[in-house]
């Protein structure tokens, strides 16, 4: 099925709520310092630089800054000594007990791990995972690892130090998770330091593809559609108008450029009471909707202004997306630029104008309905076998099904959900009177079986009409719709140029509210 960027951005704002709802219910990752962030140590870390031994505990190692030829000996952290900073530790083990993946990433040499896990345990805590990196520079790429192994609706941060916090966003932004880092000072009080929110960042990202979309969709159009977006404030005018009611002061009302929108689009093909209708240049099978300004009432929250058309135009759009096959095809609209639609470029069709064209066009339409009446006159032909003589091929035989009838009134049948009313359209067939009776080929009673096979018929042409997954779902979207079954006439309806095939609703003022 081909699908219009309109219909995409439907289905991909759409995929996007279910996407975030799961994500954001999606367990997190806490990450956890040790080091004055977890416990207080005493442990040195000791600097080596120029050829002099520098002793840097762990709040003055969180500042450091590498210098060339530092060299750095983590020896003494193999040794956990620690007191436990009671705020953090709850946190951690509140983390655990909701079932959230909970690491502590630590700078310090992998000879301390044991001896972390053995300060959990003594704290009546079971030891998470623990990785040891030796050195800040390693706790980036153990963040990439934890966060490629599962997914999680936001990755939580607790560190001493915001050289820390700041190496360790960067990953989770490429990764696409959202970020929150809360900084542990030396008075062990916390403060929250970034905090994105996966939403908003989503739906910008999305924002900014489909805008690109739409630059693409718009360079197909060519430079009509291209006119129309570069140039907005050329659609209307303002002008002031007196209204009828001498008593009612002047007032400016917006007017549609209707010159400017034929020398840069196309020819004006006609309007109603809120919108006109125009060619576009450079592709003749499709038009242009736009909003003509009339009928101006008061604009909603966040809109500037708003019509009829523009709220008769959002409707198309939504048909569209909801019912593809049953309403003209959407392209492309200003909605994404304006917040409403203004103008539509929709697939140009072929208007049902008269009663023989609209049965024509069920036949076309509905495949079942040729494939019904042909089996019914089968069907009449086997039961009532017969020679020339008795039904000579002429009108007035008992046989003739006048097919425009069939096809109009078994269409309606299948709305109504009513065999009966296909079962009316045969019953009063000459072939069915007691004059033909002699020639039925069954060795039962004649009155009995005059009966019997008459809803043998109809059983068997409603269950190929009710097959018709086209038909059963134009009647599906008419009775969700509730459009009111004596609006589907000519006018009302039309198809489309390409294959003359679709059963399409091109009025959607016959809609009730």
């Amino acid at each position: 099925m081909e699908l219009t960027t309109t219909q995409l951005k439907t289905i991909v704002n759409e995929e996007l709520e279910n996407f975030l709802g799961e994500v954001l219910r999606a367990k997190s990752l806490f990450i956890f310092d040790f080091d004055d962030t977890i416990a207080r140590t005493d442990s040195k870390v000791f600097l080596i630089r120029n050829g002099k031994k520098i002793e840097m505990d762990s709040p003055t190692f969180a500042k450091y800054e590498y210098q060339e030829g530092d060299k750095l000996d983590f020896s003494d952290f193999n040794r956990v000594d620690a007191d436990i900073i009671p705020q953090t530790l709850a946190i951690l083990d509140d983390a655990i007990d909701k079932g959230h993946r909970v690491a502590v990433v630590t700078a310090r040499s992998p000879g301390a791990v044991e001896g972390i896990k053995a300060f959990f345990r003594q704290n009546g805590i079971q030891p998470p995972d623990i990785y040891a990196t030796s050195g800040s520079e390693g706790k980036p790429p153990v963040l990439r690892d934890l966060l490629e192994q599962g997914t999680y609706g936001r990755v939580i941060v607790y560190e001493d130090c915001r050289k820390n916090i700041e190496s360790l966003k960067p990953v989770a932004d490429e990764m696409g998770v959202p970020y929150t880092a809360i900084c542990v000072d030396e008075k062990a009080q916390m403060r929250k330091v970034y905090e994105n929110d996966f939403k908003n960042m989503i739906k910008e990202e999305l924002s900014n593809f489909l805008e690109e979309l739409s630059k693409e969709e718009e360079k197909f159009f060519g430079d009509e559609i291209k006119a129309l977006v570069d140039n907005p404030d050329e659609l209307y005018y303002v002008k002031t108008v007196k209204p009828r009611n001498p008593y009612v002061d002047s007032e400016e009302r917006q007017f549609l450029n209707r010159r400017w929108i034929e020398d840069n689009v196309g020819k004006y093909m006609g309007g109603g009471s809120f919108r006109d209708a125009y060619q576009i240049k450079s592709h003749p099978d499709k038009i242009l909707k736009i909003s003509n300004r009339y009928m101006q009432h008061e604009p909603l929250d966040g809109q500037e202004y708003t019509t009829i058309a523009e709220d008769t135009n959002a409707l198309e759009i939504e048909l569209f997306n909801k019912y593809p096959g049953y309403f003209p095809k959407v392209y492309l609209s200003d909605k994404e630029k304006k917040g409403i639609p203004r103008w539509l470029v929709i697939e140009k069709v072929k208007v049902i104008e008269y009663e023989s064209e609209f049965v024509r066009q069920l036949v076309r339409s509905f495949k079942s309905i040729p494939k019904s009446y042909n089996l019914v006159n089968k069907l009449i032909a086997e039961f009532f076998p017969s020679t020339t003589e008795d039904f000579p091929p002429a009108l007035g035989t008992g046989r003739d099904i006048d097919p425009e009838e069939y096809a109009h009134r078994s269409w309606l049948a299948v709305g109504f959900n009513d065999k009966d009313r296909l079962k009316d359209i045969l019953k009063d067939l000459p072939v069915w009177d007691e004059k033909y009776g002699d020639v039925i080929n069954r060795s039962v009673d004649r009155v009995i079986d005059e009966e019997v096979l008459l809803d043998e018929v109809v059983e068997k042409a409603w269950k190929v009409l009710t097959s018709d997954q086209y038909l059963i779902k134009f009647w599906d979207m008419v009775n969700d719709l509730h459009i009111a079954y004596a609006e589907l006439r000519p006018g009302n309806l039309g198809t489309d140029f390409e294959t003359r095939t679709k059963f399409l609703i091109i009025d959607i003022s016959i809609f009730e509210d």
